[in-house]
């Protein structure tokens, strides 16, 4: 199998903001004079151990989601599982497709099984001592949450079970900085070639598996330098001949979205030039920055 792409930098998670002072998006009809529909709710979760606590019943509607850990650092995953499909036959899923890419078989249809099983609709990474957080809408049905470190559920005990009732209310919704979908005619994802500071990320998925992942380029790197093979990232078994990425920076949003889904991923960064790549896993693991596989954008 082919290791995961990973810059050879340590991952460091962003301080966020509490969810009252993300922005709430307008509703269209709603007057000067009328009463203004309330803003998403928000769930609280908790990771300890690589186990979640976190509310098991919630009502549909629009929610930010805020996430802690007590350990390193920890992924959090939200899927929604279709009727009669249970959390075994989902690990069982996801094992058969590891074994099929670490032996000689083509994992693709193993791949392709696992990740279509459920509908993947974000989530979030974090560090110790940090909070990230998402948006999303959920209606009546049932979602699993689970830690995502391995970019699967690898114990039955470890997924969590939310059960969303009724009918989402009259809400606003989360308003995005910016769209980021996961394909152009280059294989890699399309967003603003600027950004604020500060803000919320509609991510649509695009690939059976879509997640962003951002890495901070250090001044004077060109296209050039990171489309050319041996510059910027490996050349075969040479290292790298030039230094392109900010050493002790590299974050992932974190959460995955299905092909259709969409979340919304919150973040925050300081002035720079960046790159961005989907992080997600395809059949044998990513490179989410490797030859032209990447967006270039400005932060100001």
């Amino acid at each position: 199998m082919r290791n995961r792409f990973r810059l050879r930098v340590l991952v460091s998670a962003v301080v966020l903001a509490l969810a009252g002072s993300v922005a709430i998006g307008s509703v269209a009809g709603v007057g000067a004079n009328a009463a203004t529909p309330p803003g998403p709710r928000t769930i609280y979760i908790s990771v300890a151990n690589r186990y979640l606590t976190m509310p098991h019943q919630i009502t549909a509607g629009q929610y930010y989601v805020q996430v802690r850990t007590s350990d390193p650092r920890s992924v959090v995953q939200v899927v929604r599982a279709p009727a009669g499909y249970t959390p075994r036959q989902y690990i069982n899923a996801a094992t058969l497709w590891i074994a099929r890419a670490n032996s000689a078989a083509d994992p693709t249809a193993a791949y392709m099984a696992f990740v279509n099983s459920v509908t993947s609709v974000g989530g979030a990474v974090v560090t110790r001592g940090n909070v990230s957080a998402f948006a999303t809408g959920f209606t009546a049905g049932t979602y699993w949450l689970y830690e995502d470190t391995y970019d699967r559920p690898t114990h039955l005990a470890r997924i969590s079970v939310l059960t969303v009732v009724g009918k989402p209310p009259v809400q606003t919704h989360p308003t995005g900085v910016g769209v980021v979908r996961f394909w152009s005619p280059a294989g890699g994802p399309t967003m603003p070639a600027t950004l604020p500071r500060t803000g919320l990320l509609l991510g649509i998925g695009s690939y059976a598996l879509n997640s962003l992942t951002i890495a901070k380029l250090l001044p004077g790197v060109t296209n050039a330098d990171l489309n050319t093979r041996g510059v910027c990232f490996p050349g075969g078994i040479a290292q790298p001949t030039k230094d392109c990425f900010v050493a002790g920076f590299s974050q992932d949003l974190g959460g995955k979205v299905s092909r259709g889904a969409s979340v919304f991923w919150y973040y925050r960064l300081a002035p720079g030039d960046y790159v961005a790549g989907n992080i997600a896993p395809d059949q044998y693991f990513n490179r989410p920055f490797w030859m032209g596989w990447y967006a270039r954008f400005t932060v100001s």
